[in-house]
């Protein structure tokens, strides 16, 4: 798997996330975890707007090129967060990001289980995941006959699993818990597919969304 990583442009692993951030609920005590973290672009701004006093990042390739260069993360573990044995500790994180990695995942449900025991009672799981119901996606499939795959985006070559929106909410709340705030991109853009969804009043969101946010609360 770790192969199919190494020709991504750089922008794929430095991206700091901020629309995953605007979802992260505010605690300046908060330990965080996040799955697939890059270069730690994302844990390192929580930390600087103190959102987080510790900040652990798991990435399936080694992508830390200095120390220096990951200063703010506490620990920057290299691992399959299906397969290796992390050494993560159960019960410790007040939040788990995943940052549209649940889609490159063999078992992304095997996955979600293991995450839900790593956080605190009452702590949170956010995540990012494409929406396959998106109307690029569909016309390409539908009216073109093509189910061609792309180096990033909903139909990235090294995505294993396709949701939609309702296929998310049961992915993540499998284990019991609530969905506390249900978000997508199209709340931080001004596209046409922002413009029409508001004219719309959001009845065409599915079709127009092209990524959900989800915070997922655990009981």
């Amino acid at each position: 798997m770790r192969d199919q990583y190494g020709d991504k442009i750089e922008g794929y692993f430095t991206q700091t996330r901020r629309d995953l951030i605007a979802m992260v609920p505010p605690n300046p005590a908060a330990k965080v975890l996040e799955i697939g973290c890059g270069r730690g672009h994302t844990l390192m701004a929580l930390k600087a707007q103190g959102l987080a006093s510790e900040v652990v990042g798991v990435e399936l390739v080694d992508l830390a090129r200095t120390a220096a260069e990951m200063r703010g993360v506490d620990r920057y573990i290299v691992g399959n967060i299906e397969t290796d044995p992390l050494e993560l500790p159960a019960g410790y994180f007040d939040v788990v990001i995943c940052g549209d990695v649940l889609e490159h995942l063999y078992d992304p449900w095997a996955v979600v289980d293991k995450l839900r025991t790593l956080l605190r009672p009452g702590g949170v799981l956010v995540a990012s995941v494409p929406n396959v119901r998106e109307v690029r996606t569909l016309f390409n499939i539908i009216v073109r006959g093509d189910f061609a795959y792309t180096e990033s985006g909903v139909l990235d070559r090294t995505h294993v699993r396709f949701f939609c929106k309702r296929n998310i909410l049961q992915l993540l709340c499998r284990a019991g818990g609530r969905v506390e705030r249900i978000g997508s991109d199209l709340q931080f853009k001004s596209n046409w597919r922002a413009r029409l969804n508001g004219a719309t009043f959001g009845k065409l969101e599915e079709f127009l969304v092209t990524q959900y946010l989800v915070v997922l609360r655990t009981a």
